[in-house]
């Protein structure tokens, strides 16, 4: 038998989002390393790691790739008999934790400044392929062999550099994030989905499905939650996944002890909704007991599980490894969490790549073209994973005719920004600081800027207004601009929210320095605003501004003049100002200001 216990630097780095605690928690310097490689040694590993934990009060900390499923139960069919074993270094084990003294709590991911590059994806799977495996699924479920198949395909790039830059870009935000360094590999999850967790003898599981993508403002947004939680093939789909929960909790739950809560639950993550529902039980089996009844997840499976996972063998072309597998801890007492592996990249440090799986569940009505655009959208959460930390922004005017004008309003808006990225708003907090700031105030008006950051502090900044800039609130002044250098995307969400993520307004300001602001427009060569204002044209008798669906941030003081009626909504093109006699900025600190429009060459080739 081939030995199964590592040198302890075979396992560099753990890191998991510890979800009742809201901190990271992280592993390093292992006491041991118990892998396996091979089905038969899986679940004694597994024991001697649960073992060790009970034994001494200790930590373990790991994952169990898809492919060792049938360790649990061998009805259960995966790839891995197709895996050669007998060189560690060239394949990752089935199974790997490590067992630590103690873990250091982190309310945050620590910082890493080193860079690394990612090539472009590429989706290993065509969609004339995927269009007939989905055929075949269907087939299937219409002669009664299955009733759902969670089908998956892979995309693949090159990597090089850091691997723990990477997994900060990837998932700081993760609810149940979690990275494994190992010495050949990398395991970046960026899972939102928890697959169980133990705790005092109740074992509960979160199991998700259902999937729509995010609005790019505030209204559209909410809109797709509200369609997602109405979805009867959604809801049907969720159903379905608790039912299969429900019948593996009852090989571990106490009689009569399994219920389920927060049915058809609609969370944002990313760029998609998800809706969850929660099923717990009280149970009192050990976590190896409990992952031989469980794994793997229903939710990434199908029903019947058996079938189910026939029908991935049979359609899937490539091993899903640690994808759809597990990563998770144990601590003392019994206590566990372990994620589900969706949403999470492997690395092959040596051989300089990445893998990253995406899928969903196949049911009677799937629109295989509808399934592939979800993969695709779901697959946005790792092309879109470099942002940096910004913060919500509102500019506001305060004088002593108006006091803060049109606060309510932006309070509102900072608000409904807030609730689109998950960052924690306080409407009194931000009232406060403005009423000690008010007292302070003289004759002057001032301009102010609420800054609220990802952890929910807010700070606010404040300047005079010189009487030269409330001069030019005038639709007598003019102020020179000219057109922007490239379009902007109208698909672009942080268009639609006011933030300190502005590279698309600093890069058309750097690019024409000798004007003071810049009229932008989108990739159908219609003008959405300029880089601190709505804009509006005269047309006729009208004053038109652009729809927010062209991607611009929509202003209080535009909403004001529309509620007023003193403007309309409407779509203006590139091509109307040479015609146009009138064209204003507008905000909520400079009111109406006019506008003279040098016409760009730059824009004629962007059809």
């Amino acid at each position: 038998m081939k030995t199964d216990l590592l040198d302890t630097h075979f396992l560099n780095e753990i890191l998991i989002k510890d979800e009742k605690e809201n901190c990271w928690l992280k592993f390093s310097d292992p006491i041991q390393v118990l892998t396996a490689w091979r089905i038969e040694d899986i679940q004694s590993q597994l024991q001697s790691v649960e073992n060790a934990v009970d034994l001494n009060n200790y930590y373990a900390a790991g994952f169990i790739d898809y492919e060792a499923a049938s360790a649990f139960d061998s009805a259960l069919v995966t790839k891995v008999k197709r895996r050669l074993h007998n060189d560690a270094k060239k394949s990752m084990p089935l199974l790997c934790f490590g067992i630590y003294k103690g873990v250091e709590k982190m309310a945050e991911l620590p910082p890493v400044f080193d860079s690394y590059q990612l090539g472009e994806w590429k989706v290993a799977t065509s969609k004339s392929d995927y269009v007939k495996d989905i055929a075949n699924i269907k087939a299937r479920i219409e002669s009664g062999e299955t009733y759902q198949v969670n089908y998956t395909i892979r995309q693949h790039a090159s990597f090089r550099g850091n691997v723990s830059s990477f997994f900060s870009s990837l998932a700081a935000n993760a609810s149940y994030g979690a990275f494994v360094d190992l010495n050949d590999f990398a395991i970046c999850s960026a899972s939102p989905e928890l697959f169980f967790t133990l705790r005092d003898g109740v074992i509960t599981s979160k199991p998700m499905k259902g999937t729509a993508a995010r609005g790019l403002g505030s209204l559209e947004d909410q809109s797709q939650k509200r369609i997602l939680f109405n979805s009867e093939k959604d809801r049907a789909e969720n159903i379905m996944i608790v039912d299969m929960i429900r019948n593996d909790f009852s090989k571990v739950a106490k009689f009569g002890s399994i219920k389920v809560s927060d049915q058809f639950k609609v969370e944002p993550h990313g760029t998609v909704w998800q809706m969850t529902s929660s099923v717990c039980a009280d149970t009192s089996h050990s976590v190896t007991e409990i992952m031989s009844a469980l794994f793997p997840c229903a939710s990434i499976t199908g029903a019947p599980k058996v079938k189910a996972m026939e029908i991935i063998d049979d359609l899937e072309s490539e091993e899903r490894n640690i994808y759809t597998g597990t990563i998770g801890y144990i601590g003392p007492g019994g206590n566990a969490q372990f994620n589900v592996a969706i949403r999470t990249a492997l690395i092959d440090k040596a051989e300089e790549k990445v893998s990253y799986g995406i899928g969903g569940g196949i049911v009677a009505d799937s629109n295989a073209n509808s399934e592939f655009e979800e993969c695709l959208l779901k697959a946005q959460v790792i092309s879109q994973a470099i942002i940096p930390d910004f913060s919500l922004l509102e500019t506001l005017l305060w004088s002593k005719d108006t006091a803060y004008f049109l606060l309510d309003e932006h309070l509102k808006r900072m608000s409904d920004s807030a609730e689109y990225f998950c960052y924690p708003f306080s409407k009194n907090k931000i009232l406060e600081k403005l009423i000690v700031l008010e007292s302070g105030f003289l004759e002057n008006s001032y301009k102010l800027r609420i800054l609220l950051a990802k952890n929910g502090a807010v700070t606010i900044d404040h300047d005079v207004l010189e009487n030269d800039v409330l001069e030019s609130a005038s639709k007598n002044r003019s102020i020179n601009v000219c057109l922007a250098p490239k379009p902007v995307d109208s698909q672009d969400h942080f268009l639609y929210h006011k933030s300190t993520k502005r590279e698309m307004y600093q890069y058309a300001l750097d690019a024409c320095p000798e004007y003071s602001d810049v009229l932008m427009w989108n990739e159908n060569r219609e003008l959405t605003e300029t880089c601190i204002a709505n804009i509006v044209i005269r047309r006729g008798d009208k004053f038109l501004t652009p729809a927010k669906r062209c991607g611009l941030l929509a202003g209080t003081y535009r909403q004001y003049l529309l509620d007023k009626g003193e403007i309309e909504e409407g779509i203006l093109r590139i091509d109307e100002l040479t015609s146009t006699t009138e064209i204003y900025r507008i905000n909520s600190v400079r009111k109406w200001q006019r506008l003279n429009v040098t016409i760009n060459d730059h824009t004629k080739g962007d059809k």
